[in-house]
């Protein structure tokens, strides 16, 4: 079966100037932390409706009074090892220290065949990644890099989340997909609904390396 998890989503499409001014003032409002302190990035969906935060995540893609923006909702700063006293924001388990998380607001109810009312959309994709290429061009992270450190030698610096629950090292509990298939941990894993027949498996991957195409692309537009 031919399917696009895509969607209407192109990575190569020309940037709205205006998410790239929305990331440029993110840029400007984030805790700054020692060079090296933040190496990872993971991307999520947040599983509720839309306007709602959570500190579970640094930034939120959120949709507010019919805009879209882009909202801190736990310093960073408390994910970088040793340097606050504060809770990190605990976005991806086992995986948050040196490591940001940001979410897209909406998904609640969701299934993989039916979004919803409000599920993720090409515009708010954009900021989710105009998010990300703010926290990459603000801690430097290299958004088309790969990472060195262990355990997470050689995983993309930035996974979505359905990425990081199936990636080799991930606690066996929090596997993104279970011996039958099942589906635990699929943020991101389609930006559209999937058609019976098609498994996220086989898709998830396409999906990761167009955001991430995205967000590099943003973070060159910031400069």
């Amino acid at each position: 079966m031919s399917f696009n998890p895509l969607g209407s989503f192109d990575a190569a499409a020309p940037l709205n100037p205006k998410i790239v001014a929305a990331a440029h003032a993110l840029v400007a409002q984030l805790a700054d932390v020692p060079a090296g302190g933040l190496w990872r990035c993971y991307l999520h969906w947040a599983v509720a409706p839309f306007g709602c935060t959570f500190e579970d995540y640094n930034v939120m893609a959120n949709y507010v009074a019919g805009e879209w923006e882009l909202e801190i909702t736990n310093s960073p700063a408390n994910n970088a090892p040793g340097l606050t006293a504060a809770a990190e924001a605990s976005h991806t388990y086992m995986r948050n220290t040196g490591a940001v998380g940001i979410a897209i607001a909406g998904m609640d109810g969701a299934t993989t065949t039916n979004f919803g009312p409000d599920g993720v959309t090409v515009a708010g994709i954009e900021y989710l990644c105009a998010g990300a290429a703010a926290l990459c061009a603000k801690y430097g992270i290299d958004a088309s890099g790969t990472s060195t450190k262990s355990p997470y030698a050689n995983e993309h610096n930035i996974l979505t989340h359905a990425e990081a629950g199936d990636a080799v090292g991930s606690p066996a509990q929090y596997s993104a997909y279970g011996p039958a298939g099942d589906v635990e941990r699929w943020d991101l894993a389609s930006l559209v609904p999937v058609p019976s027949g098609v498994t996220l498996v086989s898709i998830y991957h396409q999906v990761g390396d167009a955001l991430r195409a995205r967000v590099h692309a943003y973070k060159i537009a910031l400069g």
